[in-house]
């Protein structure tokens, strides 16, 4: 049974991983990333996330529910990337 660390590594984590992806993306921008380039990439991204699934340890309403709280995540992370 995997156990999930304490609310504080996870706020940890999830700052580090946004902090890392946001640079990750600014940084491709600038060296020269089209917006076909980026339009593709997170488009890769949505698709994978519409295809996560829990194995059945959550019930049908709350997988769509976590995969609509995912792509609404997306959604705002990228906005600063896609806006013009």
């Amino acid at each position: 049974m995997t156990r999930f660390p304490d609310t504080m590594a996870l706020l940890s984590g999830n700052i580090v991983f946004h902090t890392l992806s946001r640079r990750l993306m600014s940084k491709w921008i600038e060296s020269g990333a089209t917006r076909e380039d980026l339009n593709s990439f997170l488009s890769s991204i949505r698709m994978e996330l519409l295809n996560v699934h829990s194995d059945e340890t959550l019930n049908s309403r709350q997988e769509l529910s976590l995969v609509d709280q995912m792509l609404g995540y997306l959604d705002e992370f990228t906005t600063e990337f896609t806006d013009e």
